[in-house]
């Protein structure tokens, strides 16, 4: 019998479904059925047996069975590493290149203006303790022939100090000078003229006792003329090296006269001549040379006390041969003095070293010296009242003696010196030093005590000695310098009115060329008088250390006209260098400056 399912009983059953959301289920399931409508014949019009009716009873939920993974993994192969070997061979050939330099045009320099140089100079002002300064010079503007000026300078004081007599003083001088440039000669000469009044204040005066200035006043005057003729062509050929006659005229109303004639001539071999080949550097070479020398001197001096009738001349005449090698590294001084000392009819002779080594470490940075000297110096009434005012000459004949020369036997030293910048220098150094007749200042012991006399004593001095300085162009500027002197002398002597300790400190600081700061330590340690007890035994006395501290401001308004102010002893500290000298206390000056 020919039957069939209807496709329209399905399709009515379907839709009494409760159908969700098509996913991937639902449509499988609409797939499969649309396969088996067309894959199965349909007779609409024959009934379909009850045993092939279908009743959907709930949602069809199709199943996929889990796939059971096969957990085996295929074995690999061993690999097997194989090096290949390599053998080869480095050809010994250089490639040939070339190189052609372009031509590298000199540096030129750029011409920049010479700076205007003024002819003139002027320095006025006034403190306190009624103390005027000025200052004058005039000179000629540059030139490359000739140069010469004239300078003039006062400072002078009418101020009083308390429990000494009258405390004024006055300092001139006036000095010319002059300079001429022939070939590879300078000719040169000067005049010069100091006039120091000063006062012998160092005692208190008594109670009534009626102050007269012109009591106790030592007049010093000294005119000073040379002529000279320099070589300043170091590196020439030519033998003459320079010539110099000095004469000098000193006197004081203490009283003395004297007189001294200083001949001074030199003269130079030059052996050998070396220059350096020109580096890449640049075309300046070190020069390497050797040269012999040979210095000649004679020194006439006359001393006279006219009021006491003294008149006794002293000669000196010096031999200084010696030789010269300068290298790249190092250089070697060797040579000595042999001087003759005339006298009172009496010939001494005297036999000097003078040799120096010197290394350079590091080129231009650090060097190392060391060296071993002698010499004689005339002592002289100039040269003693240069080194303390208040020295006044014996004034009577059996006590008079004439003045004793210092000798220093030998002078061994050794030392640094370098720089730690460019603008950074120091120097360090240690000297060991045996002297004959070292003068010594005492007060004299017969009046008041406000002279000094001169004594002389024998030893040895040690003295290291450091010095350094900074500049920075012209703006920032410090020099410093100390020395530490220990005395050895004999018979045990003490080294009177000398410190042990003498050091400085300078500073100079200009801010936008308008303010320029200045300012001045100085110290020095204790030292010893010599004084008496009422039994007459020697008994030094303690003077202590001093520290003077000067400040000073300028201020320039511009090019040629300026302001200044100076602030000295701002510690008002009266101490004593001399003893029964107090010093003034707090000075302050102020004034004005052109120039033109």
């Amino acid at each position: 019998m020919d039957w069939g399912y209807s496709s329209l009983s399905i399709l009515n059953d379907f839709k009494k479904m409760k159908t969700k959301t098509i996913g991937k289920k639902t449509t499988v399931y609409l797939v499969s059925l649309v396969v088996f409508l067309f894959s199965t014949p349909i007779k609409a019009q024959n009934q379909i047996p009850d045993s092939l009716n279908i009743l959907i009873l709930k949602n069809y939920k199709p199943q996929v069975n889990d796939a059971n993974r096969l957990n085996v993994s295929p074995p690999s192969p061993p690999l097997q590493e194989s090096k290949p070997r390599l053998d080869y061979k480095v050809l010994n050939k250089q490639f040939q290149t070339g190189f052609n330099p372009e031509p590298i045009t000199p540096a030129k320099m750029q011409n920049e203006p010479v700076k205007k140089v003024g002819i003139g100079y002027i320095k006025a002002g006034f403190g306190n303790y009624t103390m005027p300064l000025g200052e004058f010079y005039l000179a000629n503007k540059r030139s490359k022939t000739f140069n010469y000026g004239i300078g003039f300078k006062h400072l002078s004081s009418l101020g009083q100090l308390k429990n000494t007599w009258f405390t004024g003083f006055s300092d001139n001088q006036v000095d010319t000078w002059g300079k001429y440039f022939v070939g590879k000669l300078m000719l040169e000469a000067n005049v010069m003229y100091d006039r120091n009044v000063l006062r012998y204040y160092g005692f208190t005066p008594p109670d009534g006792m009626e102050l007269n200035k012109s009591e106790y006043k030592n007049i010093l005057q000294h005119v000073e003329t040379s002529v000279g003729l320099s070589n300043i062509n170091p590196s020439g050929k030519s033998i003459f090296d320079g010539l110099r006659i000095t004469y000098h005229h000193f006197r004081s109303n203490r009283p003395g006269v004297e007189n001294n004639v200083f001949v001074d001539g030199k003269l130079k071999y030059l052996l050998k001549e070396k220059k350096s080949e020109a580096t890449d550097q640049g075309p300046l070479a070190k020069i390497e040379s050797s040269k012999l020398r040979l210095g000649l001197w004679a020194d006439y001096y006359q001393f006279q006390a006219i009021s006491i009738g003294i008149s006794q001349p002293n000669t000196l005449i010096g031999i200084a041969p010696g030789f010269v090698h300068l290298a790249k590294t190092w250089s070697l001084e060797l040579g000595g003095s042999l001087v003759w000392d005339l006298k009172n009819k009496e010939t001494r002779t005297f036999l000097y070293p003078n040799a120096k080594i010197s290394f350079s470490l590091v080129e231009d940075l650090l060097g190392l010296f060391a060296g071993v000297k002698g010499g004689l110096q005339r002592n002289s009434l100039r040269s003693l009242a240069t080194q303390n005012p208040f020295y006044a000459i014996y004034t009577d004949t059996s006590s008079f003696n004439m003045y004793s020369n210092t000798s220093t036997t030998y002078d061994a030293y050794g030392g640094l010196q370098g720089k730690f910048s460019s603008n950074t220098s120091f120097k360090l150094e240690m000297h060991g030093q045996g002297v004959k007749n070292l003068p010594l200042f005492v007060n004299d012991s017969s009046g008041k005590g406000n002279y000094f006399n001169v004594m002389y004593a024998n030893g040895t001095v040690l003295n290291p000695h450091l010095e350094a300085s900074f500049i920075q162009k012209e703006r920032l500027s410090f020099f410093f310098k100390f020395d530490y002197f220990h005395y050895l002398l004999e018979n045990n002597s003490t080294a009177w009115h000398r410190p042990n300790i003498n050091s400085s400190l300078s500073a100079n600081y200009v801010i936008q060329n308008k303010f320029i700061v200045k300012a001045e330590i100085y110290y020095i340690s204790r030292q010893f008088a010599r004084t008496y007890d009422n039994s007459g035994a020697i008994v030094p006395l303690r003077l202590n250390g001093l520290a003077d501290v000067n400040i000073g401001l300028e201020y320039r308004f511009n090019k040629k006209f300026g302001a200044w102010i100076s602030l000295n002893n701002i510690a008002a500290y009266r101490y004593q260098r001399w003893n029964q000298y107090p010093s003034q206390r707090f000075n302050c000056m102020i004034g004005a400056t052109a120039n033109f």
